[in-house]
C-alpha cells in the first residue's frame, strides 16, 4: 500500500523534470546562437 502512493508522488515530479529539461535545452541553444553571432559581426 505504501508503494502505491510513493509511486504516484514520484510520477508527477518525473514528468515535471522532463518538461524542465526541454526548455533548458532550448535556452542553452538560444544563448549559444546569439553568443556565436555576436563575435561574428564584431
Amino acid at each position: 500500500m505504501v508503494c502505491s502512493p510513493v509511486t504516484v508522488r514520484i510520477a508527477p515530479p518525473d514528468r515535471r523534470f522532463s518538461h524542465s529539461a526541454i526548455p533548458e535545452q532550448i535556452i542553452s541553444s538560444t544563448l549559444s546562437s546569439p553568443s556565436s553571432n555576436a563575435p561574428d559581426p564584431c
